[in-house]
């Protein structure tokens, strides 16, 4: 069966191309039910588990993108809120997946300002526990205003913090009580 992009993604989120076969003739992962902690994309020898908060999402979506500056996601996993969800954590688990890969979520729930409740399903959202991003293709005006921003959308990397090489560098296990806090913006801060 050959469908649009637009029969997946809905009428907002229109593409050129025609995706033959259709998602569910090709899902290169398979799903399971993962588990709701550490929260973000952690990866292990079979896979990655992905975990995202949010405590009025009806329904989420995670997007998978084969590279860093693919338009159309390779693969979307829709997460059941009675299988891939644990009090206010959504989850799952894409068995076969590996670093490197490329993702975000789109996220359902109510419009209700007065709530704080700001949902908008034609927006793709990054993960706010990912561990890396790519800016490939962002655009923040498409961001920012009305309507689909699936083709210039930030995305998340899922990254192996094990297999990272810290150069010798250890933590210098200051107690807190001698320690000092300091927020600030970096880019603001180094602008000048």
């Amino acid at each position: 069966m050959n469908r649009s992009t637009s029969d997946v993604f809905g009428p907002a989120c229109t593409f050129e191309t025609v995706v033959a076969p259709s998602f569910t003739d090709r899902l290169p992962y398979r799903v399971e039910t993962g588990r709701a902690h550490p929260r973000g994309a952690t990866p292990d020898a079979e896979g990655v588990n992905f975990s995202v908060f949010s405590k009025h999402a009806t329904r989420i979506e995670l997007l998978l993108f084969d590279g860093h500056e693919d338009q159309t996601p390779i693969q979307i996993v829709e997460l059941d809120p009675n299988r891939h969800r644990t009090f206010h954590f959504w989850h799952c688990y894409v068995r076969g997946m590996s670093p490197g890969t490329h993702y975000a979520y789109r996220v359902y729930g109510p419009r209700d300002d007065q709530q704080g409740h700001r949902f908008d399903s034609e927006k793709v959202l990054i993960d706010p526990y990912a561990k890396g991003l790519t800016k490939a293709l962002w655009k923040r005006g498409d961001a920012c205003r009305p309507g689909c921003n699936l083709a210039s959308s930030l995305r998340g990397a899922v990254i192996d913090t094990e297999d990272y090489d810290w150069e010798g560098d250890r933590p210098i296990g200051r107690p807190l009580s001698e320690s000092v806090i300091y927020e600030m913006h970096v880019g603001g801060f180094t602008r000048s």
